[in-house]
């Protein structure tokens, strides 16, 4: 499905430039919306309830801004990840 492919290609990337990818499952259907950190030892996905709402412009950049706070203040990017999402 397209979750597997998109974490294939996340796969790719982190392998090819030797970094961590955040995921968004955003655009997926369904009442979960799920989000992975991919790096090169693994896949570490987080689901949340999806937020009924019109306004999801700007929320990708709005989790990856409290998540490198969060990485900032010494948490890892698969728990950056789970804590910063709701």
């Amino acid at each position: 499905d397209d979750w597997h492919t998109a974490v294939a290609q996340a796969q790719t990337l982190a392998a090819r430039a030797d970094v961590a990818v955040l995921l968004k499952g955003g655009h997926l259907r369904g009442p979960e919306s799920p989000d992975a950190i991919v790096d090169t030892v693994g896949v570490y996905p987080v689901s949340g309830r999806r937020v009924d709402t019109p306004h999801t412009h700007g929320t990708g950049c709005s989790l990856s801004s409290a998540m490198a706070t969060l990485a900032a203040h010494g948490l890892a990017w698969p728990a950056a990840l789970e804590r910063a999402k709701p």
